[in-house]
């Protein structure tokens, strides 16, 4: 379980130190107040999360590119690293790269030793102008034992690639890590999920959480693409995105619970797309679920009727909110316990 993270110089966000985790973990704050870019930083602290700045970027609209990877470092200033530290054990550094000229030469050598992977590479790779975008190196904090050390690296297609410097078969302390926003619900990742759940054989788990919020869906099936979904009486499938906002992000939200490989669960604006009458049956079946698939929770909201209704149905005291807010460009942070919240609840304070 994470219990604590350290950041330095990434996006809007110059020094913080966060801790207390707990199970649940609620992060409120306006919109300029960086409560996702703390949320970013802890899943790609992780070991393994070789992608993480890249792939919480796309959920947010970003395409990244050589010319805005300086949007990642504070100030954009790149030639101040990106530092996260993860419980005091892990370090994760992220370098931009003063010359970022790639040598054909190494790109072969690398294909040959499978250090970049090769369902990344096309016929084109060698006249693709490849560019370096940044390093990372990550590794333990007191021991120097490496977990990752890898250049990124973009082509004029836009097509990201990793250059693995030395293969690194490192176990993952924290388990499998899941990251969902707005806009990554109505993206195919979810489609591979459901997917791989019934595969698994694990549908009927699946409908049956679908079916506490939506008790017309008889049936789900995926090709890894997309999602179509059954209604009672109905005589053909129809696609997930006919159905509206809503059951989409209920169907993203419970195909990550279910897959029992993610262990720890970064939710961003948890609210979207579910109507506020659902919030108490949503929060009753997430605390649940997590519970019994021992899942840690990161998310984030602007909701007000959320937060009353998760802390309504939440019967220990395994939560952590933490409100964020800028003072004078720099971040700062209040930590609320539950009894806290639940008195602010109580006399009508808005603590978002």
């Amino acid at each position: 379980m994470i219990e604590k993270i350290e950041i330095k110089n990434y996006r809007g966000i110059e020094e913080i130190s966060i801790d207390n985790f707990k199970k649940y973990n609620i992060f409120v704050g306006d919109n300029s107040s960086c409560k996702t870019s703390v949320m970013e930083a802890i899943y790609s602290s992780l070991p393994n999360v070789r992608d993480g700045i890249i792939t919480t970027a796309n959920s947010r609209g970003m395409q990244v590119r050589l010319d805005n990877i300086h949007n990642f470092f504070y100030n954009a200033d790149i030639k101040k690293e990106i530092q996260f530290i993860l419980d005091d054990k892990i370090i994760t550094k992220i370098n931009r790269k003063e010359n970022n000229n790639v040598e054909n030469e190494k790109i072969i050598e690398n294909i040959e030793n499978n250090t970049i992977s090769k369902n990344l590479m096309n016929m084109n790779v060698l006249n693709a102008n490849m560019k370096y975008l940044y390093d990372i190196l990550q590794k333990d904090k007191n021991n120097d034992k490496e977990h990752m050390d890898i250049s990124v690296m973009i082509d004029n297609f836009i097509q990201i690639l990793f250059q693995e410097r030395i293969n690194i078969k490192s176990g993952n302390y924290y388990g499998k890590s899941s990251w969902i926003t707005p806009l990554s619900k109505y993206q195919n990742d979810t489609a591979k999920v459901v997917k791989k759940i019934i595969e698994k054989k694990k549908k009927n788990e699946l409908l049956k959480i679908i079916n506490i919020l939506e008790p017309e869906i008889d049936d789900i099936i995926s090709d890894g693409f997309e999602i179509q979904l059954s209604k009672n009486n109905a005589e053909k499938m129809l696609s997930l995105s006919s159905f509206g906002n809503g059951l989409s992000s209920i169907v993203t939200t419970t195909s990550s619970l279910v897959n029992n490989e993610t262990k720890i669960l970064f939710i961003d604006e948890i609210e979207d797309g579910i109507h506020y009458l659902n919030y108490s049956k949503f929060c009753e079946n997430l605390i649940k679920i997590t519970e019994i698939l021992d899942i840690q929770l990161f998310i984030t909201t602007h909701s007000k009727e959320f937060l009353e209704a998760f802390y309504d149905k939440l019967s220990n005291n395994e939560v952590t909110l933490y409100r964020f807010q800028k003072s004078k460009n720099k971040i700062k942070k209040i930590y609320y316990p539950k009894e806290k919240v639940l008195y602010a609840i109580k006399e009508g304070w808005d603590i978002r």
